[in-house]
């Protein structure tokens, strides 16, 4: 998106050189399909997400885009971020979503506030976020995916992106994020 924001971290670069910034998105409100229910934590999870990275110094991106208002401007709104020219392989992104998650015979999908479950086109492909973050220029990139079905979407991620990320095992029960720490060669650490 033109004009979006594209400012280093709140101080300017950090001590290391490196430039952080968050993206946290997603959506409990449905307004296109009443088969997808509310989700009431949605709000309050990209909340705490906001205030623990922003208390680490990562600038938030892409404000006007955190509730998710359709697939088709959080695509757009991302590709422009990810392609600006200031872009460098010293900028640490995470990138956060929050959620319903579909899965289809193909896709691990993320739901906006105008998805139907049935229209592909309102929805975003895990996969497309892959695509998305593996030909920007940005150096070390975090996704965490807070959905159901997120397995399927982290391994489409690893399709994708094949080498440059370590995905991080589930835990009990397929619940909750395990921290490991990535190998020096990895680009990205990932969790579901």
């Amino acid at each position: 998106m033109a004009g979006a924001p594209t400012a280093g971290a709140p101080n300017g670069p950090a001590a290391d050189g490196l430039n952080r910034y968050v993206f946290a998105f997603g959506t409990g409100t449905f307004t296109a399909d009443p088969l997808l229910g509310d989700l009431p934590g949605v709000a309050e999870d990209l909340g705490r997400v906001m205030a623990l990275f922003s208390s680490l110094g990562y600038a938030e991106i892409l404000p006007e885009l955190a509730r998710a208002p359709d697939a088709q401007q959080v695509r757009a709104g991302l590709e422009d971020w990810l392609m600006a020219d200031e872009r460098s392989q010293e900028d640490v992104l995470v990138v956060y979503y929050a959620g319903h998650g579909l899965r289809d015979d193909r896709y691990h999908r993320l739901t906006c506030r105008n998805s139907r479950r049935n229209r592909v086109s309102t929805t975003l492909a895990s996969r497309e976020l892959a695509d998305l973050l593996a030909d920007a220029q940005v150096g070390h990139v975090l996704l965490l995916l807070d959905t159901c079905y997120a397995e399927l979407g982290a391994a489409e991620i690893a399709n994708v992106t094949g080498p440059w990320w370590t995905t991080v095992p589930q835990g009990p029960k397929g619940c909750g994020w395990w921290p490991q720490p990535a190998p020096a060669s990895s680009r990205t650490t990932m969790l579901s």
